[in-house]
């Protein structure tokens, strides 16, 4: 096996997992633009709280930890 086997890859990863992560900087992006600009009369949140189950709770981790240092609600 080496990774110079233009193959390897598309073997190893049939589902292509390797391309959904590669694009989610891009999808990242796109949300930023698609975001709706809130009103001003809608009050800071006092608590913010994300929810997973399994797998789905590693997105909520990585949001709260990326935000915590930004954030100063729970």
């Amino acid at each position: 096996m080496t990774l110079d086997d233009p193959g390897l890859f598309e073997r190893a990863d049939p589902h292509r997992a390797r391309d959904v992560l590669s694009a989610f900087p891009a999808q990242c992006r796109a949300a930023l633009a698609l975001r709706a600009t809130p009103a001003l009369s809608i009050a800071r949140p006092a608590l913010v709280v994300l929810a997973g189950m399994g797998g789905s709770a590693a997105g909520a981790e990585l949001i709260a930890g990326c935000a915590a240092a930004r954030l100063d609600v729970p």
